[in-house]
């Protein structure tokens, strides 16, 4: 049987640590900060939940269809002289139950684990801050940029890999690519951004190149943000855990090596004054 009160229990106590959510469009550096804090002893940082991109349209398509036969039932009965209340579920409804599946989620990675944040890692999630915010209302965001031009070199360099031929029908040239990706990347951080002006006290960006050449001081950033103790012992945990996760061959400025003029000129006609903004092409 389910316990209930006990499950109840434990949506209360996960609610009531700091929740926070890594998000942004680059490999390395997202999995560099939620393997970090992972080695904190008070935090739980665990991905990818996928709650807003994968779990929340499922929910919504299976209330959609439920809510669809409801109505017929009430249209039925009601057609029948029978008067009842209409059956289904409403817009606010649906977070309310995606808010309690992402606490069962957190809850089950922390375990018994008596921590005081608890993390989740989905680069994904960069596209859905605001659904985030207003489920888990006291959460933070961590939104890593990274250059997208480095970014669009990994993201080609993985997907060939793993998916050579379905990939290549796709995107049969490095530029037909670039001119796609670099619309996406630039989307997603406009979009991250925005949400940053709107909500600065719950919002931190962190450069992925600052991981690689000067990881300490964002560590000591990460702590002040999600309140955690800055004592010389979690700070060396979460560097090296950090170090460990960095790939080889992610430099800063690899695209030089790869990037012809085309598809430079591609990127820029979509991202040019953003990546002057973030400082990247000054």
């Amino acid at each position: 049987m389910v316990d209930y009160p006990r499950m109840l229990d434990r949506l209360g106590r996960v609610f009531d640590k700091e929740v926070f959510f890594i998000t942004g469009w680059t490999k390395p550096g997202t999995a560099w900060i939620q393997r970090a804090l992972d080695a904190h002893p008070d935090v739980c940082c665990k991905g990818e939940g996928h709650f807003a991109d994968g779990l929340y349209p499922l929910l919504g398509r299976s209330m959609e269809l439920y809510n669809r036969h409801a109505r017929r039932g009430t249209a039925r009965r009601r057609a029948a002289g029978i008067e009842e209340a209409a059956n289904g579920f409403t817009h606010g409804e649906l977070e309310f139950i995606l808010a309690q599946a992402i606490g069962l989620s957190l809850s089950r990675w922390a375990g018994s684990a008596s921590v005081r944040c608890i993390g989740d890692k989905t680069p994904e999630h960069v596209m859905h801050l605001d659904l985030l915010a207003r489920v888990v209302p006291r959460s933070r965001f961590v939104h890593v940029v990274r250059d997208g031009r480095d970014e669009a070199i990994s993201v080609w360099d993985f997907n060939r890999r793993v998916n050579p031929d379905g990939f290549a029908k796709q995107h049969p040239t490095f530029e037909s690519f670039v001119d796609s990706f670099a619309k996406t990347w630039s989307d997603s951080v406009a979009k991250a951004h925005a949400f940053g002006r709107d909500n600065p006290e719950r919002f931190l960006e962190v450069f992925s190149e600052d991981l690689q050449n000067e990881p300490e001081p964002v560590i000591l950033d990460l702590f002040r943000f999600l309140r955690l103790d800055e004592g010389e012992k979690e700070i060396s945990l979460c560097l090296e855990a950090g170090a460990a996760s960095a790939p080889p061959g992610e430099d800063p400025g690899m695209w030089r090596g790869r990037f012809e003029d085309k598809a430079l000129a591609a990127f820029r006609r979509h991202a040019g004054e953003l990546l002057k903004l973030l400082g990247y092409d000054s």
